[in-house]
């Protein structure tokens, strides 16, 4: 009987042992990430078929496990210790890192997320998930935030006011309205295209190197302080006028698509200026450079528009020039004198009838004093109509 007890017992604490065995390995559904951890001897020490939780707990380096047709990558949460998680590229609808509390780096980008929990992971400083199906992204409780890819979701809105150590920001193709980054004076890449910016605001942000703001709603881009930007594209939007000439790092500069009548890139620099693009301004008919001889050969510019060393396309200042214009001698018998003042661009002139003929045109290049010659022209009342640029004034004057 006794031996019968003994038995008994072992057979229980046998049991007993396999149970508390199989406990500790860590559930894996998915196959492929299973594959994965198991082929990885950094994590699976032993060498068996399963993760075991102590293995899993041991581990404090990174999992990469982008492209490998993941859909579900419950087990994660074991790795208490993991720095680093790559997973893009898969087909996971979530993702729960709320135990990886040590996690520096997360990738998760092109998969089918439509949340995405942060709130534990206040050790991360890097994190991209750009591609996915985010509606809201919160990454307050992730304040040493330095990387931040959230493009390609549905985005409304961002707040990034706890984030005050953020230096690169990728937030194209959402659908913000607004984006405060008054918090984030340390950027020096911020893409935010394909959204609906009405404006944006970048005076405190003197280290920015590289924007992308194209395809918003901006009426004004004020960079006068970025004075380190090699990189700007700010096409199709809606600018008028902009001015680069403190910028005197630009390397690449597309401001394409706009409405631009007024563009100013004399930088002193121009020659270091490898893609140019100011193509789809039809009001731009002068662009004020170093050099109009120079041009890169990667340069694109619309037939309209000419390259100047003194540009004057600011309407209100085109204004103050045509209603300050002197022509005499009025009356005159042979020649009408146009004295311009300081302008020295070119200037379009068109003499008209009292019946609304056109009797004289001429269109004048670079010159502050004109005379045109009247022997030609009967006695008469005539109007002088000088335009520059889409500005005109017209001048009556008698012809004896």
């Amino acid at each position: 009987m006794d031996q019968l007890k003994l038995l008994m017992v072992a057979a229980l604490v046998l049991f007993g042992t396999g149970m508390q065995l199989k406990a500790q390995n860590v559930t894996i559904p998915d196959a492929n990430f299973k594959a994965q951890l198991v082929a990885n001897s950094a994590i699976n020490t032993n060498g068996d078929t399963e993760i075991q939780l102590t293995e899993a707990q041991a581990y404090n380096g990174g999992i990469d496990v982008n492209s490998k047709n993941i859909a579900d990558l419950t087990g994660i949460e074991a790795f208490t210790a993991l720095t680093s998680l790559l997973c893009n590229f898969n087909q996971l609808t979530t993702l729960n890192v709320s135990s990886n509390t040590a996690l520096t780096s997360l990738g998760c980008s092109s998969n089918q997320l439509t949340t995405l929990n942060l709130g534990s992971n206040t050790a991360l400083n890097e994190l991209s998930c750009s591609s996915n199906q985010l509606t809201a992204l919160d990454v307050s409780s992730n304040v040493g935030l330095r990387i931040l890819d959230c493009s390609f979701n549905q985005l409304s809105a961002l707040n990034l006011s706890n984030n005050s150590l953020l230096n690169d920001l990728r937030c194209g193709s959402n659908q913000l309205t607004a984006l405060d980054l008054s918090s984030n004076p340390l950027l020096t890449i911020l893409w935010c295209y394909e959204n609906q910016l009405p404006s944006l605001t970048l005076s405190a942000h003197t280290a920015l190197t590289n924007l992308n703001c194209r395809n918003n709603q901006l009426t004004t881009l004020d960079l006068s302080t970025n004075t380190g930007i090699t990189e700007l594209k700010c096409g199709a939007n809606l600018l008028t006028a902009l001015d680069v000439s403190l910028n005197t790092s630009l390397y690449w500069f597309y401001c394409d698509s706009n409405q631009l009548s007024s563009l100013n890139i004399q930088n002193g620099n121009n020659t270091n200026l490898q893609f140019f693009n100011t193509r789809g301004n039809p009001l731009l008919t002068c662009i004020q450079v170093d050099d109009p001889t120079y041009s890169g050969i990667l340069w694109g510019i619309d037939p309209v528009s000419t390259l100047s060393t003194n540009c004057l396309t600011n309407t209100k200042a085109i204004e103050q020039v045509l209603d300050h214009v002197v022509v005499y001698p009025n009356p005159t018998t042979q020649k009408l004198t146009i004295n311009l003042g300081e302008y020295k661009d070119d200037i379009a002139l068109e003499v008209v009838n009292a019946m609304g003929q056109t009797v004289l045109a001429k269109y004048i290049v670079g010159n502050q004093r004109l005379e045109l010659n009247l022997d030609n022209i009967v006695s008469g009342v005539y109007y002088l109509k000088l335009t520059i640029k889409t500005s005109a004034t017209t001048i009556k004057f008698i012809k004896r």
